[in-house]
């Protein structure tokens, strides 16, 4: 028995082409890419996130901070052109977050190593010049305070950056929901 599964326009009712697409985002950041591609017709498959690698026996594991993520959705989407400006638009504003994000931290790490390698070379140089001499306490001192400087100095920046940068990844965020509910009205 040999049915006729064809339609009028010629194309087969059960056949249905997908496109697929993988990406890497942040972990922190995963379920807003998920959210974000469903609006645009992106059906989620599968997160995978590189096993923690361990250089040697007795150092901490190195985690990935990014996941793999992969979707799929039907080639035979309405008005596709728009869709994929529209979908630029809102990757433009996922990596915009995500180098916001990054940005954070990045600072005040940078600025807090400084100040640990600055304190350490004020201990080595009061270590070399004598235990006992006035000269080499103060050194000592110096080294000291700037490796509680480089701590306090960590948590300060770091809560400085994100007071001036949760506004604007807000902004970003809203232009993702914003271009997303476009997107979804196109697509239904």
């Amino acid at each position: 028995m040999n049915a006729d599964t064809s339609t009028t326009d010629g194309k087969t009712a059960d056949y249905a082409g997908y496109e697929y697409t993988t990406i890497r985002a942040p972990r922190q950041l995963e379920n807003l890419y998920r959210d974000a591609y469903r609006n645009f017709g992106w059906n989620f498959e599968r997160s995978e996130v590189r096993p923690p690698i361990r250089p040697l026996p007795l150092l901490p594991a190195i985690r990935s901070n990014t996941a793999t993520l992969s979707f799929k959705r039907d080639r035979n989407i309405k008005r596709q052109p728009m869709m994929q400006d529209l979908q630029h638009k809102v990757n433009v504003s996922l990596a915009s977050i995500a180098r916001m994000e990054r940005s954070k931290k990045s600072t005040a790490v940078l600025v807090a190593a400084v100040l640990g390698i600055i304190g350490a070379g004020f201990l080595a140089v009061s270590m070399f010049i004598g235990a006992v001499s006035t000269g080499a306490i103060i050194l000592g001192a110096i080294g000291l305070v700037a490796w509680v400087g480089g701590a306090i100095a960590y948590f300060g920046i770091k809560s400085a950056r994100t007071a001036r940068l949760d506004p604007l990844i807000d902004q970003e965020q809203t232009v993702i929901f914003e271009t997303g509910e476009q997107a979804a009205r196109l697509i239904h």
